[in-house]
């Protein structure tokens, strides 16, 4: 994020980025490239909008550290990213959130998630006991989690969602339950762990993949 409103004055604007050249505009400036015509010096496609702190870093010691084609995919790529954060109607706060503690924390957990069949093996092939031990893991994991993250936000939150959504299945099924009754309780702990995944995802930039996405809602 480069820019924001002033604090003191609704027509004032904070701002922190700025518009560089990819390919100086004179002789003397960095990665100047004197096969540009004028026009493709003041084109768009040879300009990049940084932060103050990595404008001033790309041109150090004459620009020499960073190739033109590096910045040229340094934009390609962001402005890919940021394409597909608006075609898939999701928040850009989740991209700023992505690289924060809570970020890193939700990835954390979605990872650990992965690696739980519980959440996405077929019915058929699971068995109720593995299932709670599963769950019993997962619960444990996500109280350590309640413990590192802010008290009542909104991470804290999803993740007491996530152990209450585990605890729901544990009490709701038991050695005595049918195949069909154990059939139904999965579907409903999947559906709600899908929502949870989708505020982690959507919220804070978690990547979901592999057998643990098909549990996402549309």
């Amino acid at each position: 994020m480069t820019a924001g409103p002033g604090e003191t004055d609704s027509g004032l604007v904070a701002r922190k980025g700025r518009a560089c050249h990819i390919c100086a505009a004179s002789p003397d400036g960095p990665r100047y490239d004197s096969n540009q015509t004028e026009e493709q010096r003041k084109s768009i496609d040879n300009g990049v909008w940084l932060c103050a702190n990595c404008s001033d870093l790309i041109d150090k010691n004459g620009g020499v550290d960073f190739d033109p084609a590096d910045l040229r995919k340094w934009k390609k790529d962001h402005e890919k990213l940021i394409r597909a954060q608006i075609l898939a109607n999701r928040s850009s706060l989740a991209l700023a959130r992505k690289s924060t503690e809570e970020g890193h924390a939700a990835q954390s957990i979605v990872d650990f998630l992965g690696g739980k069949g519980a959440f996405y093996v077929h019915s058929n092939f699971e068995n109720h006991v593995h299932i709670v031990r599963s769950l019993e893991e997962v619960r444990k994991e996500l109280r350590m989690w309640l413990d590192r993250v802010e008290i009542d936000g909104d991470l804290y939150k999803s993740i007491k969602s996530l152990r209450e959504t585990c605890q729901e299945y544990m009490n709701t099924t038991s050695l005595d339950s049918s195949p069909r009754e154990i059939d139904a309780s999965l579907a409903i702990l999947r559906m709600k762990v899908g929502r949870a995944l989708r505020s982690l995802r959507d919220n804070y930039g978690a990547t979901i993949g592999g057998q643990l996405a098909a549990i996402l809602p549309n």
